[in-house]
């Protein structure tokens, strides 16, 4: 697979889940919470709270769209993407170490977080990798 079509195929997963998580815990919370046994009809605070990061994955949908569509937008949209997932995933490590394991479902999610953000990692390595080094800039003689 070429690495421009590994990038769009990220990119493109990347766009897919972030629209749909970011939509459902935007305008949906109680109902997709309680896919994960979790309760919070009546709770304010807490849905205020969980709703916050649902506008921000809808930008990044569209930003990691963009990046699909136009090759100016791909190496952000790759690091966005990457530190996007591997801060959720990692946060969620940290949680189950300090608080103790939670449903099966924060789990799963944790797991492809972080498969998703070494997955933009290696892209981006992998991408360095395969770019020509620059060529070096011609220095200027001091004139006499």
């Amino acid at each position: 697979m070429k690495i421009t079509s590994a990038i769009r195929l990220y990119l493109t997963v990347i766009a897919v889940l972030t629209l749909a998580l970011g939509a459902m815990i935007l305008f949906m919370p109680v109902n997709f919470y309680a896919g994960y046994g979790l309760d919070l009809s009546g709770k304010v605070d807490l849905l205020n709270e969980l709703r916050a990061p649902g506008l921000f994955m809808l930008g990044l949908a569209g930003f990691c769209t963009l990046g699909v569509i136009r090759t100016d937008f791909q190496q952000p949209a790759i690091w966005l993407g990457s530190l996007f997932n591997l801060s959720y995933g990692l946060s969620r490590l940290l949680g189950f170490a300090v608080d103790g394991l939670p449903h099966d479902g924060f789990i799963v999610a944790g797991a492809v977080e972080l498969v998703l953000g070494l997955a933009g990692l290696s892209l981006i390595w992998w991408q360095t990798r395969s770019r020509p080094a620059p060529t070096p800039l011609p220095t200027a003689r001091p004139s006499r």
